[in-house]
């Protein structure tokens, strides 16, 4: 296994002072399982203040718990003096925390096996628990007692599955049969965790496994149980042939890998199952995308995600059945200004899983052609926003307007240079506006 020049001189740096350092980790599951690692810990028996006197560079990140982060040229590598724990009562972290000079014991604490591998350049792979077994035969098993690792750290049961959708391994019966005894223990977790673990399972191209295990384990009544009315829900109606459920998680599969756009399609028809009127035999759903906008803002406030995501997601889904005649040249070209070139992107993306995922036959003709009208208008540069007039709020000014009657001409003047770009010259706005005002003297 090669590893950075950076490992190698905090292995050489020390031996010189009668230490060990094992990389362990990702590193070694990556390599092994054929992908460049790209970030290295490393784990040592020398003590947390013994790091700090043997390298210049030193940040005490997490010393109550072994970590030192060390600086070497432009890289940051933590380094952890290799430990083993005492129980969980907060089911988060150790009461204690044991220093030990064994790198076995310090395997033993770790969430799965193919996370408990270490190496170095003078003893090769230590491998005490099969991890690489493991990941011949792509298994996601915990080290030891799976009912001991899940009850020190219940997040570790989101982890083992986030795990096998990101890389497409089967969790081990024994483990997958304890996450289903303990899942409600997840309730002794954060929200602002589970949301992180989310996100890393939604970065994944096709993240509905994971959701259908959330289900079968018992987890998604402690994640999104948002989503749990949503499964079986029939829509009867014609334009539809799967369940408000099994729509969505195609939806969710059938996007490009995009996190906005994964939630997105998760939650875009979250709604439904609360909208639902029938007339006639034939399900309705009035006002679910605005309703699934709000449920969606509400669940993603609850994980802790960023406010300015939570805002694009909600407007994609507010607007996942609304674009704009792609023939109204002003009405494009407002709808580019209002949600910018990037925002359409991702709604057209949206808009073409969803239907891909409704009852054949297929009609993305609409979508299509209000791309290609877009693409039009952004390369001629046709102007779009009051930014891009040839006048501006100081012209207005200079002729007289005051207060909110500038924000109002200006928008005059950009209702006419959309319908005729031609006409965004300064001479001729600026007659317009002073024809404007002349005017409104008059009455």
């Amino acid at each position: 296994m090669r590893f950075p020049r950076e490992i190698k001189y905090i292995f050489e740096e020390l031996r010189k002072h009668g230490h060990q350092g094992w990389i362990v980790g990702g590193a070694i599951r990556d390599h092994f399982n054929g992908k460049k690692p790209d970030d290295f810990d490393v784990a040592t028996n020398a003590l947390p203040e013994e790091v700090e006197e043997i390298f210049t560079r030193t940040i005490p990140t997490g010393k109550e718990h072994g970590t030192i982060t060390v600086l070497v040229s432009d890289k940051v590598i933590e380094v952890t003096t290799l430990r083993v724990e005492a129980e969980y009562t907060d089911h988060r972290h150790p009461d204690e925390v044991e220093f030990t000079d064994s790198i076995q014991k310090d395997l033993e604490r770790r969430d799965f096996t193919i996370n408990a591998m270490a190496f170095n350049d003078l003893e090769g792979l230590i491998d005490p628990f099969g991890g690489l077994e493991d990941l011949k035969n792509k298994v996601i098993r915990c080290v030891g007692n799976s009912f001991d690792r899940f009850s020190e750290d219940p997040l570790r049961m989101l982890r083992a599955i986030r795990f096998a959708i990101s890389l497409d391994f089967d969790i081990a019966s024994n483990t997958y049969k304890a996450i289903k005894e303990l899942s409600n223990d997840l309730k002794y977790i954060t929200n602002e965790r589970i949301g992180q673990e989310m996100v890393k399972m939604f970065y994944h191209p096709s993240p509905s496994r994971g959701v259908r295990m959330l289900i079968d384990t018992g987890l998604i009544s402690k994640v999104l149980p948002e989503l749990v009315p949503m499964i079986d829900f029939e829509q009867n109606n014609p334009h539809h042939d799967l369940d408000v459920f099994e729509h969505s998680l195609c939806v969710v599969d059938s996007t490009p890998a995009n996190l906005i756009l994964k939630f997105a399609a998760l939650f875009h028809d979250i709604a439904k199952p609360k909208t639902y009127v029938e007339k006639d035999g034939i399900g309705h759903f009035y006002g679910h995308e605005e309703e699934s906008a709000k449920m969606a803002v509400d669940v993603m406030d609850r994980w802790r995600i960023s406010k300015a995501s939570q805002d694009k997601v909600a407007e994609l889904i507010t607007r996942h059945l609304r674009l704009p005649n792609p023939k109204s040249g002003v009405k494009v070209k407002r709808f580019i200004a209002e949600v910018g070139v990037e925002t359409i992107d991702l709604l057209c993306d949206l808009m073409i899983a969803d239907r891909a995922c409704k009852k054949p036959p297929y009609d993305f003709e609409d979508i299509y052609a209000l791309k290609f009208a877009i693409y039009d208008i952004l390369a001629d540069k046709e102007p779009l926003k009051v930014t891009d007039l040839a006048v501006n709020g100081h012209d207005m000014i200079s002729i007289g307007y005051k207060g909110k009657a500038i924000g109002e001409v200006l928008n005059s003047l950009l209702t006419i240079v959309l319908e005729h770009p031609r006409l965004n010259n300064r001479d001729y706005l600026m007659d317009k506006a002073q024809e404007w005002y002349e005017n409104s003297k008059l009455e």
